[in-house]
């Protein structure tokens, strides 16, 4: 399946749609898309690369810091198919100033397969948390390390652990787990790994996470989810995950379980879905003054209002694509 998602990226959908209407927005977005990672002007709706897509290799998941005057991202290689060969999954780090100059290599992975992935920036710009995901006798794991970008000085901070994001002031981290059943549950916990507390997961009628982000001033966190795979239904030719809800909507055309976006409060309290939006693996993104939420997935970019969750469509989506807050002008 991993081999089938991967190759599903170099279908990403092409150039992005205007404005639908509605309050002017102003602000811009670093998004990928087929030809690289873009930057996405909110006032008008163009879009201009920033870095390219290069040969033999996707870009994706990424970063600005917090100063806005870097951006990490990840190098992806396009696996090729050979029968009786050995197939290369690898991920690398990159780092390159924020309007794409000066991309660089930053970490290399240094066995086969292994995937250095979700760069985010603590507070203080010169550290990453990163996800490692390896391949060991045939289970996948994956921990979270802080990395120093001046040092290469990598600390584990958290075991069995994915998706993750820092808050604001670089206390705490958020991100997800995943039981022998599969079931997945959203957590927060101190910097270092101590104090962990669940967050929301199957309990809460929830079974699949992704991208939980911070709001700005650290109170809330944002996340798309979908219930447990039990309440799901297989489509009719057997081949695809689908809700019921979702049938209407289309949601048969992605491969991934169809989520709605959530909130929460950093202390677990006020947990709800903001809007029902059925979008496969959806990716969050605060402006940075926190009056807005967008989203990236399949069917298109969103931008959602935190408070009564009211949404409106921006333009065309990215298959399994990214995107992050870069500036206000």
């Amino acid at each position: 399946m991993r081999i089938a998602l991967l190759l599903a990226l170099s279908t990403l959908s092409l150039a992005a749609c205007g404005d639908s209407g509605g309050q002017s927005l102003s602000g811009r977005l670093v998004l990928v898309r087929a030809d690289g990672l873009v930057e996405r002007d909110l006032s008008d709706g163009n879009e201009s690369v920033l870095v390219a897509t290069p040969s033999g290799a996707l870009l994706i998941e990424p970063s600005i810091s917090p100063d806005g005057s870097k951006l990490a991202y990840v190098r992806q290689l396009v696996p090729i198919v050979v029968p009786g060969g050995e197939i290369e999954l690898g991920m690398d780090l990159y780092l390159a100033n924020s309007d794409g100059t000066d991309a660089r290599l930053l970490l290399e992975h240094e066995r086969s397969n292994d995937q250095l992935r979700a760069p985010t920036w603590l507070p203080d710009g010169e550290r990453l948390l990163i996800n490692v995901q390896r391949l060991e006798n045939n289970r996948i794991t994956s921990e979270l390390e802080l990395l120093d970008i001046s040092t290469g000085e990598r600390t584990v901070v958290q075991q069995d652990a994915f998706r993750p994001a820092v808050s604001p002031d670089g206390q705490r981290i958020v991100y997800v787990r995943q039981d022998e059943n599969f079931l997945q549950s959203l957590w927060i916990a101190n910097l270092d790994g101590s104090g962990e507390q669940l967050l929301a997961g199957p309990n809460d009628g929830l079974g699949t996470f992704n991208s939980p982000r911070f709001s700005p001033d650290g109170a809330t966190i944002a996340f798309g989810a979908a219930p447990p795979l039990e309440q799901f239904v297989r489509a009719e030719a057997g081949t695809e995950l689908v809700s019921r809800e979702a049938v209407r909507s289309g949601a048969t055309a992605y491969n991934g379980l169809p989520e709605d976006i959530w909130v929460v409060g950093a202390d677990g309290s006020g947990l709800r879905r903001l809007v029902e939006l059925q979008i496969d693996l959806p990716s969050i993104a605060w402006s940075a003054d926190g009056t807005q939420i967008f989203v990236l997935g399949g069917t298109g970019l969103y931008v959602i209002d935190p408070v009564d969750g009211s949404e409106r469509l921006l333009g065309e989506g990215t298959f399994h694509g990214q995107l992050d807050w870069l500036a206000a002008e």
